[in-house]
C-alpha cells in the first residue's frame, strides 16, 4: 500500500484534504472561511490551471463581488473576482493560475514531487 500511516504518500503529495479551521464565531455578521478547496482544471491543468472553492462559516444574505487573493512562492500574488449569492455559502472561482506550476514527476534527474 501506499499509506506510510503519517499524511504523505511515499513519492511526495498529501494523502488527503488539507482544510483551514476556524474559530466559533458569535454571529453571522462576523462570516469567516470554513474551507478552501483546490481542484486541477480539467482544460488547463498542464498549465497549472486550478479551480477554487471557498467555503464560508454562514451563507450569504445577499448578491455581491468578493475579491480573492492568492499568494504563491516566490511572492507571487493573484488578485481574482469571485461572486457572491444570496443563500449559499461558498464561492467558486475558476481558472487560477499557479505561476511556474510544474506537474508532479518522479524521473531520476528531474524530479518534481512539491
Amino acid at each position: 500500500p501506499t499509506y506510510t500511516g503519517g499524511d504523505f504518500y511515499h513519492y511526495g503529495g498529501l494523502n488527503r484534504n488539507v482544510l483551514i479551521h476556524t474559530l466559533n464565531l458569535p454571529n453571522k455578521a462576523n462570516n469567516a472561511l470554513d474551507r478552501v478547496e483546490t481542484f486541477p482544471n480539467k482544460d488547463g491543468y498542464m498549465n497549472g490551471t486550478i479551480d477554487v472553492n471557498i467555503t464560508f462559516t454562514y451563507p450569504f444574505t445577499a448578491n455581491g463581488r468578493a475579491d480573492f487573493t492568492f499568494e504563491f512562492d516566490g511572492g507571487n500574488k493573484q488578485t481574482v473576482e469571485g461572486s457572491t449569492s444570496n443563500g449559499l455559502q461558498w464561492v467558486r472561482i475558476n481558472q487560477v493560475t499557479v505561476p511556474n506550476a510544474k506537474l508532479w514527476s518522479l524521473g531520476e534527474k528531474n524530479a518534481n514531487l512539491h
